[in-house]
């Protein structure tokens, strides 16, 4: 069957490479991942109404303040969890007092995201800028409720991290970025 030749590939991978089963996780398990990622790539195509609105979303950057309606006008005839998360956003910004951020803004940019695909909702960046007038990360995170149940230890758990690159952030604070 494909599924005992997709075991047996994984298997032979590992060993041929001597790289050791990730503990919590079978063959199977790896092998069933990688089949969904095989026919997720050889799915159809999405329909040009879905693909024109994936990408009205994508081009919406700004100032957080002025994306808001643009986001609502897009999610209205929507239901789920694209409509949910525009409702989050809204959210979050309504305890934000935007005008009295010093020296700062609060800015929207739809294409971005964190780089590991692990994070399931609202990410985020802080940045300062650098000497050069650059921009300098100084902290970023997000939300990443299905990391533990994906590398296959348990149920679904909610989780959310940050990091803060410390020296970056004393320097911006001391003015030495």
């Amino acid at each position: 069957s494909q599924s005992r030749d997709a075991r047996q590939l994984v298997e032979q991978t590992l060993d041929a490479n001597d790289w050791p089963l990730v503990p919590g996780r079978s063959s199977d398990e790896i092998a069933a991942r990688l089949s969904e990622k095989a026919a997720d790539k050889n799915s159809h195509p999405l329909d040009k109404k879905s693909a024109d609105l994936i990408n009205t979303y994508l081009n919406i950057h700004g100032q957080l303040a002025d994306v808001e309606e643009k986001l609502q006008s897009l999610a209205r005839p929507l239901s789920g969890a694209f409509a949910g998360g525009v409702n989050d956003l809204v959210s979050r910004t309504a305890m934000f007092d935007l005008a009295a951020i010093k020296n700062g803004n609060v800015s929207f940019a739809a294409e971005f995201g964190r780089s590991l695909e692990y994070y399931t909702g609202f990410v985020f960046q802080i940045e300062v800028t650098d000497r050069d007038g650059g921009p300098l990360v100084i902290a970023g995170g997000g939300r990443y409720d299905d990391l533990i149940s994906d590398i296959g230890n348990c149920d679904r758990v909610p989780a959310v991290g940050s990091a803060i690159y410390s020296e970056r952030l004393l320097n911006a604070v001391k003015g030495q970025s």
